[in-house]
């Protein structure tokens, strides 16, 4: 079954007031490059395969304005700001077609439309399916501003990094800081381990030598 997928511009692309914009569609079964008279022969034959059993048709650029990035109403079909038909056959399966001189500031909605030769929508072959069309958003800005958004983004981006650094690096610190505090009391414990020791040395030491003069010699010899 025929599909198509846009290209250009991606999803939630921002584009330059008064800059061609060259809309790419990329497409998959259908024999693109078959392309009637409107006026004469509109709707007058079925949609056609080829030996293959490839649709035979070609493709189209459909552009609305949106009232706003979040708008929520269905968009009119006869309201639209661009229309090309994409009559050349594809080359590495894409199509393209330019809207010289951009669009106006405002937000946008682009889309494919697959057509037989003569203008009838894709007929599937099977009513349980997915849309083989497809829609991407995309804001168009006044000159100048384009890459003002980028230039801000990458600054925010810039900005939180930094933030992240420096919270990293008091983290660091403050554990920096708690292990000399615990490696401190440590030391300190164990001066103070080695003061006990020493107290208890000087203790046994104090009452072994008090012990040798009650038994000392000269004692004995006095009792005997």
């Amino acid at each position: 079954m025929p599909s198509a997928k846009v290209l250009f511009p991606p999803n939630n692309a921002v584009i330059e007031e008064g800059t061609d914009i060259n809309f790419q569609i990329k497409v998959r079964s259908i024999q693109t490059g078959s392309f009637t008279n409107a006026q004469r022969t509109y709707y007058s034959a079925p949609q056609q395969l080829n030996a293959q059993g490839i649709m035979i048709g070609h493709q189209h650029v459909t552009v609305n304005e949106e009232p706003a990035a979040d708008s929520t109403e269905p968009l009119d079909p006869q309201d639209f700001v661009f229309f090309k038909g994409l009559n050349d056959p594809a080359v590495n399966d894409v199509l393209s077609a330019t809207a010289v001189g951009g669009l106006k500031a405002g937000f946008y909605r682009a889309c494919t439309l697959g057509s037989s030769a003569n203008h009838t929508p894709i007929i599937p072959p099977i009513a349980q399916r997915a849309s083989g069309e497809d829609c991407v958003r995309f804001q168009v800005v006044a000159a100048g501003q384009g890459n003002n958004g980028g230039n801000n983004a990458g600054a925010n981006a810039g900005a939180d990094a930094n933030a992240g650094a420096g919270a990293n690096a008091g983290a660091d610190a403050n554990a920096g800081a708690n292990t000399g505090a615990n490696a401190g009391n440590a030391n300190a414990g164990n001066a103070n381990a080695g003061n006990a020791n020493a107290g208890k040395g000087k203790g046994r030491g104090r009452g072994r030598a008090q012990g040798q003069r009650r038994f000392s010699p000269k004692l004995r010899s006095r009792r005997q």
